[in-house]
C-alpha cells in the first residue's frame, strides 16, 4: 500500500515543499525516513527537520480508535500542528 504511493510522495515534497508533513502512524512515519533509529514512542509528538521540510509523528486515527488511551496524546499531538502552522 504505502510503496505505491512513495513515487508520488517523495516527488511531491520537493514540488510543493509543505511547511510540515505529519506521519499519522509508525508505519507510514518510518517509510517516509527510511530508518528506525528511534522508537516511534519517543518521536511521537516531536517535530524534527525533515530535508527542507519539518516533520511530525502521530498515531494513526485507526490506533487511536482501537486504544481510546492514546486519544489526549493523538489531539495534544494536533494542537502541536496548530501551533507550528
Amino acid at each position: 500500500r504505502l510503496e505505491l504511493g512513495e513515487p508520488y510522495f517523495s516527488g511531491g515534497t520537493r514540488l510543493v515543499a509543505p511547511k510540515l508533513i505529519v506521519a499519522l502512524g509508525e508505519e507510514v512515519f518510518y517509510k517516509i525516513i527510511k530508518q528506525s533509529a528511534q522508537s516511534f514512542e519517543t518521536i511521537r509528538g516531536n517535530i524534527m527537520k525533515f530535508k527542507h521540510s519539518a516533520l511530525l509523528a502521530t498515531y494513526s486515527p485507526a490506533v487511536v480508535a482501537k486504544n481510546p488511551s492514546k486519544k489526549e496524546l493523538f489531539f495534544s499531538d494536533l494542537r502541536k500542528i496548530k501551533e507550528y502552522l
